[in-house]
């Protein structure tokens, strides 16, 4: 069995909490952040927690917050469960909202902790378009890869007018091999 959550007044966390099964239930859209960040500052008054920084990406969100009362577990449980009925009825979906496990919450004792994971959460998402730049590039990549190898087996059974995929210079320049133009 997992020790109880220690929770003491005047601590400042990284929360954590990921949607169901890592659905993008918290898409970027006006009415997710509307929600959201009203919720959270409905929670955050009740509970009287300061909010540092936060942010909602597609599939969980990160808070950095200091619990002034020892009230956290009642904090999340309430912004959950208002985010999670909200977003719901939203979409029309009726399921579970949030991953079976609690929130994550990491103790930050100093103000160096507290600068560094406000720093990170209000980064996060550059590091995630830039995880998604590098897996869109990968996608066209294996595209790319695959237009070719198809290219390559026509030609080499004889086909007439075989297109090699733009971005095949040294076929079209060394061979006079036919390239799709650039699109």
């Amino acid at each position: 069995m997992t020790a109880p959550r220690q929770v003491i007044p005047n601590t400042t966390y990284l929360v954590t909490r990921r949607t169901a099964q890592r659905q993008f239930l918290l898409k970027p859209t006006d009415l997710t952040t509307a929600i959201f960040g009203y919720l959270l500052a409905v929670a955050a008054a009740r509970y009287r927690i300061e909010v540092h920084a936060y942010v909602v990406m597609s599939n969980h969100y990160h808070l950095v917050v200091t619990d002034r009362l020892g009230q956290l577990p009642a904090f999340g449980q309430l912004l959950a469960s208002l985010v999670a009925r909200a977003l719901n009825a939203s979409y029309g979906r009726w399921e579970s909202f949030w991953a079976p496990a609690s929130y994550s919450a990491v103790t930050l004792v100093s103000k160096e902790d507290l600068l560094e994971k406000a720093a990170y959460t209000l980064a996060n998402p550059v590091a995630a378009r830039d995880k998604w730049k590098r897996i869109e590039a990968l996608g066209r990549l294996k595209a790319f890869l695959g237009d070719y190898r198809e290219a390559l087996a026509k030609l080499r059974q004889g086909v007439d007018g075989v297109v090699f995929p733009q971005g095949t210079y040294q076929l079209r320049v060394l061979l006079g091999v036919p390239c799709a133009a650039a699109g």
